[in-house]
């Protein structure tokens, strides 16, 4: 059995700070492993490319936890961006291989 992703996002959007602006990264992941969850944590290190950002996907045993094989856990990320951030993609990666490539929405200009 193979792991499964559905609706991922990836957002940029107001934050309550000076000329800046938080990106958020959510999406579902399955289960293959009873007790697993998903975290998601910047790649280290980044590549070449500033338009696109690395993150990779790390499935973590919780103890005492009955998640089922077959469920899904929502793994999420956020960090704080430029007001001007050029971000186009983010890459989710698992054990070297990209799982998801996701465009990053901009927040929309006002009048």
């Amino acid at each position: 059995m193979s792991r499964k992703f559905q609706n991922w996002e990836a957002s940029i959007l107001f934050a309550p700070k000076p000329n800046r602006y938080e990106l958020r990264v959510s999406g579902q992941v399955s289960v293959l492993n009873p007790g697993e969850h998903a975290t998601l944590r910047r790649r280290i290190p980044q590549g070449i490319n500033p338009d696109i950002l690395m993150l990779d996907l790390f499935m973590v045993p919780v103890s005492g936890d009955s998640t089922k094989p077959g469920a899904w856990t929502n793994p999420t990320y956020s960090e704080d961006v430029p007001n001007n951030s050029k971000l186009k993609f983010v890459e989710i990666y698992e054990d070297r291989s990209l799982v998801q490539r996701i465009e990053v929405e901009h927040p929309k200009k006002g009048p």
